[in-house]
């Protein structure tokens, strides 16, 4: 009978068989022997691009927005192609997260203007009444976890920390809270404070969708592959409102990845009101739009690629 170890070594190795590691010509062959083409940039440069510029696996994960045959062949898929994804990726990626850094701001600065001027609280029994609610949740938050990250000296919040830690005041602990955190702190408030503006479960979903982005992002993960998989079961009233009046159809807002960058749109439509971050970041990422549905002709209309770009435009335009 086989113990718990043996398993694994026997699992690991039909993984390793499956999935070998491969040198950089052999995983070329790999492509070619799946009629991925090197017309537009030849089999030396590739190798060149994938030794020097990018990797296999983050490369050819684009792979998924091209066709195969009943063979698993793909259908007219250049190398090329792979490459100019993942340009147009990489430069959505940094777009996407000035975005969320915006709305980062946006929301301490909403939430401090709220505090300061609410005199039911003097800005330190509000983090301790938080704190107090996260008490019986899957994930409770004590002092010292706030504190936990700018514990250590060589952290540029140390001082500050060393200062507040243990009767820290909200203007201080928004210094140091994740975007997770942050989001979670700025729901509470409004729980206890509801305001119209600020619904709890429409803003509860929209900063879900911001923070699956700001992660994406900053980690600096693939985002333009499988985005028809994933459906959204509940859209929040907010956005359902923002894209049924710009007439974006259902198939394309519940999509997940597409769902998110709506809702990164919409918060910072809301939230953010310094005139040269609204300007800046819609002209960024309109431009990256525009050029997008010109240099991918060799999509079809219906890939979800040119049909992702085709409605953040139109979302874009009544930004």
């Amino acid at each position: 009978m086989e113990n718990v170890k043996d398993t694994y070594i026997n699992a690991l190795n039909e993984h390793k068989e499956k999935y070998p590691k491969l040198k950089t010509k052999a995983l070329i062959k790999k492509l070619r022997d799946k009629k991925v083409s090197f017309d537009i940039i030849d089999e030396l440069q590739a190798e060149k691009n994938l030794d020097d510029l990018n990797y296999y696996y983050k490369l050819t994960v684009y792979k998924r927005n091209f066709q195969k045959n009943s063979e698993g062949e793909y259908i007219n898929l250049d190398f090329s192609y792979l490459c100019d994804i993942a340009s147009v990726d990489m430069q959505l990626r940094y777009i996407l997260a000035q975005f969320t850094m915006d709305i980062e701001h946006s929301l301490k600065t909403l939430l401090m203007k709220k505090i300061t001027y609410n005199d039911e609280l003097d800005g330190y029994d509000i983090i301790e009444s938080f704190l107090q609610s996260t008490e019986n949740t899957n994930k409770p938050i004590s002092n010292e976890d706030l504190f936990k990250k700018s514990s250590h000296i060589t952290n540029y919040q140390y001082r500050m920390s060393e200062t507040h830690k243990h009767c820290p005041p909200v203007w201080v602990v928004l210094e140091v809270l994740s975007f997770g955190e942050l989001t979670n702190l700025f729901l509470y408030y409004f729980k206890r404070f509801p305001e119209s503006s600020y619904e709890v479960k429409s803003m509860a979903g929209l900063l879900a969708g911001a923070k699956r982005i700001r992660n994406m992002s900053v980690h600096n993960t693939p985002f333009l592959f499988d985005l028809d998989q994933n459906e959204i079961k509940s859209i929040n009233n907010y956005l359902f409102q923002y894209v049924t009046e710009q007439n974006i159809p259902k198939r394309i807002y519940k999509k997940s990845k597409i769902h998110d960058v709506f809702c990164v749109i919409y918060l910072h439509k809301k939230l953010v009101n310094g005139t040269g971050s609204r300007e800046y970041r819609i002209k960024d990422i309109a431009d990256l739009t525009d050029r997008s549905l010109t240099r991918f002709s060799y999509l079809s209309s219906k890939n979800m690629i040119t049909q992702f770009f085709k409605h953040l435009k139109i979302i874009i335009e009544n930004y």
